[in-house]
C-alpha cells in the first residue's frame, strides 16, 4: 500500500496544477488583505478584484468609476473599458478570447464593449452570434451573403 501512495504523489501534484491550483486573482485579494489598514481599509483607490470560482480574474473588473476587459493573467485590455454606469450588462467575454488567440485560424469580432459583435465569421460562413456567449443563434449563411446576414443579426440583437 505504501508504494502504491508513493507512485500516486506525482499524480496528485498533476492533477492539482490542473484543476487550478494556481490562484491569481484570489493570491492578489490575500496580498492587498495583508497590506490593509489596521482598520482592515485598502490605501485610496485601492480595491479587490473579482475572482472566478476557481481563483482566476473575472474577465470584467470594475475600478473607481471604470470597468474593462482583462485577459487571464488579469491585465486590462487597452481597447475594451466603459464607465460603470455604461457597464451593467458588459460581459467582456469575447475580448478575454480575442487576448488568448494565438497564430492564424480562428478570429472573433469583438464590440466596443469586449462582448460579442451580433455577427460573426467561421471558416465559409458566417452566423448571428449571441453577445455574451459567442454562440450560434441559428441563423447562418454562406462568407458571400455575410452583409445582408449582418443587418438581420443586429435587427434580432436589438429585440
Amino acid at each position: 500500500m505504501r508504494y502504491f501512495v508513493l507512485a500516486m504523489l506525482p499524480l496528485m501534484a498533476t492533477a492539482a496544477s490542473l484543476l487550478g491550483a494556481e490562484h491569481p486573482c484570489r493570491d492578489k485579494n490575500d496580498e492587498l488583505r495583508q497590506n490593509a489598514g489596521p482598520d482592515g481599509n485598502l490605501p485610496l483607490g485601492a480595491s479587490y478584484f473579482k475572482c472566478d470560482r476557481s481563483g482566476g480574474y473575472k474577465p470584467k473588473q470594475c475600478r473607481g468609476s471604470q470597468c474593462y476587459c482583462v485577459d487571464k493573467s488579469g491585465a486590462q485590455l487597452q481597447s475594451y473599458s466603459r464607465n460603470v454606469w455604461e457597464a451593467q450588462q458588459m460581459a467582456c467575454n469575447c475580448a478575454r478570447e480575442e487576448s488568448e488567440i494565438v497564430g492564424i485560424g480562428k478570429r472573433v469580432k469583438c464590440d466596443d464593449a469586449g462582448d460579442y459583435h451580433h455577427t460573426q465569421q467561421l471558416g465559409s460562413g458566417c452566423f448571428c452570434a449571441d453577445r455574451v456567449t459567442g454562440q450560434k443563434t441559428g441563423i447562418n449563411s454562406h462568407i458571400t451573403k455575410c452583409q445582408q446576414l449582418e443587418v438581420a443579426c443586429a435587427a434580432d440583437s436589438v429585440q
